[in-house]
């Protein structure tokens, strides 16, 4: 059996070689942080957060934008020649501004509507499907 006083000094024994090796661990200074690296690249949250609004903004003009033409499109049976056309016939009160860098492009031969670079060039239109040659 072991007597009490040697439960207390084996239990200071390895207290102390709990503390002793917890202090040693890499980075668990006194601050309690890990040391810093400089060869992470640092975020910069502001620029990111910016993007995201910018990017989230530009769907949701998309989006209003493509509510008019469809709108349009039920109201006149056809689609509008142009977004011009939208906002002229009152669908839409004004083609929502995009950046500086960004333009909506519009094909008027299927309706659709999307956001693009300035300087990119328009979709080609897909080819029209080919004729059923069973049709009598």
């Amino acid at each position: 059996m072991i007597s009490a006083p040697m439960k207390t000094a084996a239990a200071m024994f390895f207290g102390s070689l709990l503390a002793l090796g917890v202090g040693l661990m890499p980075g668990c200074g006194p601050s309690g942080s890990p040391p810093a690296s400089d060869d992470k690249p640092q975020v910069d949250y502001q620029k990111v957060l910016a993007h995201s609004r910018e990017r989230q903004s530009g769907e949701v003009k998309l989006g209003i934008v493509k509510d008019a033409i469809q709108r349009f499109q039920v109201n006149r049976a056809r689609l509008p020649h142009n977004l011009q056309e939208v906002v002229g016939t009152g669908f839409l009160p004004e083609i929502p501004p995009l950046p500086p860098d960004r333009v909506y492009r519009y094909d008027p031969t299927y309706g659709t509507v999307w956001i693009a670079p300035v300087d990119a060039k328009p979709r080609p239109a897909p080819a029209p499907a080919a004729a059923n040659p069973r049709t009598p």
